[in-house]
């Protein structure tokens, strides 16, 4: 019996493997950089609309951060992804 456990442990550590490389795709949409208009504010007015405009590109940048974690992280797990939008920034 433990000549038969022996030859089964020896048998299965001489196999071969190759690494086997997946390759998650990650739309195009996602890898596009969020532009954020550049003005030079002369009133309150124009600085908030500046601040609401930074803010909002922000969001959408840290949104596709997030969906491509979230692409990646089931591509290493192995699972299906179930990503979701996050919406604006509050």
């Amino acid at each position: 019996m433990p000549r038969m456990i022996f030859a089964a442990l020896f048998l299965t550590a001489c196999g071969q493997t190759e690494p086997v490389i997946v390759q998650q795709h990650v739309p195009q949409s996602l890898r596009q950089p969020v532009p954020v208009p550049q003005r030079t504010p002369v009133t309150v007015n124009e600085l908030a609309a500046g601040y609401v405009e930074a803010r909002t590109a922000l969001g959408t940048a840290n949104g596709r951060i997030g969906a491509i974690d979230c692409i990646l992280t089931a591509a290493e797990t192995g699972k299906e992804a179930a990503c979701t939008d996050p919406g604006p920034l509050p």
